[in-house]
């Protein structure tokens, strides 16, 4: 399902292609570093085990006057451990405008989470655009520290996709963020907002694309992107809805993140340490416990047909006694494998609380 799901995506990238005059071309690959299943500019694709990858293409424009771009997602799925509070697989795209007199960014970042040992689970789109931010100069750009960001519930393809606009007129320029969603009657503004940037800015504008991703999960996406120059763009952008108010999972999230930036790294480490003995404890009483499972019927039988001989034996010789003393031996054996697990357990537990 997710291969046919794919296929078709990567057929609507080629129909679009074909249909769109201004298609972009001679990007130039900056860097690729990290885990990727995929990792091409317009496709990315990871599995498990591809904890972080990171990648940047560029091209110059001359005579800029518009992009657009439109983010599709087949999958994104966080991978977590039954002991996990949260997890979270998220996957970022930073878009660069440079002119002349100032940088224009624009982030979104697309995440799937699972919160409060996994029983809420949320998939996420949060933008975030800025005019010569400070925010972006750091390497871990995908985490810009004070930046106001604007986040809405995010679907998967073909049922929903992020799009954006950026377009140049006068001494202005604008960017626009839609979250297009079947849930809703019109696509959800994430962000639009206008920047003086000057009468010159678009005149040579060196344009960079970034992806990066994080956290432990497989995710499998799709860009289709196209720019303007010479001739003025000017969108063609439906009407939209704002995002949904506060809700009690944006609470939690919120929640969680302040208690796990509270607890020292030193706490941090040890909760780590125990968590995993635990996770090596339970697979361990999963194995016994499967065995012992295995074993029921099989022992069952075997008892089933020892009782029947010592009855048929007491019967015929009779001997009476010989059924007692039978019983008595089984009542001890169950006695004994009783409390030799209880003594296993306690063993286990003064441990834990040495530890």
């Amino acid at each position: 399902m997710k291969k046919r799901s794919r296929y078709v995506l990567v057929a609507s990238i080629i129909l679009t292609s074909l249909l769109i005059p201004f298609v972009l071309a001679d990007w130039s690959e900056e860097y690729i570093n990290g885990d990727w299943g995929i990792c091409e500019r317009i496709s990315w694709m990871g599995e498990l085990g591809d904890d972080w990858g990171g990648a940047s293409w560029s091209i110059d424009v001359e005579n800029f006057t518009g992009y657009n771009a439109q983010i599709r997602f087949s999958e994104i799925d966080a991978w977590r451990d039954w002991w996990w509070v949260r997890s979270e697989k998220r996957i970022s795209m930073l878009w660069n405008f440079s002119g002349v007199d100032g940088d224009l960014y624009v982030l979104i970042n697309f995440m799937n989470a699972k919160e409060s040992f996994g029983f809420i689970e949320d998939d996420w789109i949060q933008v975030g655009v800025s005019f010569n931010s400070s925010a972006f100069f750091s390497p871990y750009w995908w985490i810009p520290y004070g930046m106001q960001m604007s986040l809405d519930e995010f679907q998967y393809s073909p049922f929903g996709y992020a799009e954006l606009f950026v377009y140049e007129v006068g001494e202005n320029v604008t960017v626009e963020v839609l979250n297009h969603r079947s849930d809703t009657s019109l696509p959800v503004k994430m962000w639009k907002e206008t920047f003086a940037c000057g009468s010159g800015w678009n005149a040579s504008v060196h344009l960079t694309q970034k992806v990066a991703h994080s956290g432990s999960g497989v995710f499998d996406g799709f860009l289709t992107d196209i720019y303007y120059q010479n001739d003025a763009y000017d969108p063609d952008i439906p009407a939209t809805e704002q995002i949904s108010g506060y809700t009690i999972h944006d609470f939690i999230n919120d929640l969680i993140g302040i208690i796990e930036s509270a607890i020292p790294s030193w706490l941090r480490e040890y909760i780590d340490q125990f968590a995993g003995f635990v996770a090596e404890f339970w697979v361990i009483l999963q194995m016994v416990w499967g065995m012992i499972i295995a074993f029921l019927p099989v022992a069952g039988t075997f008892y089933f047909i020892s009782f029947i001989g010592v009855f048929f034996t007491g019967v015929v010789t009779g001997n009476i006694d010989l059924m007692q003393t039978y019983v008595e031996k089984q009542w001890q054996l169950a006695s004994n494998i009783f409390n030799t697990i209880v003594t296993t357990i306690q063993t286990i537990w003064n441990f834990i609380k040495f530890w």
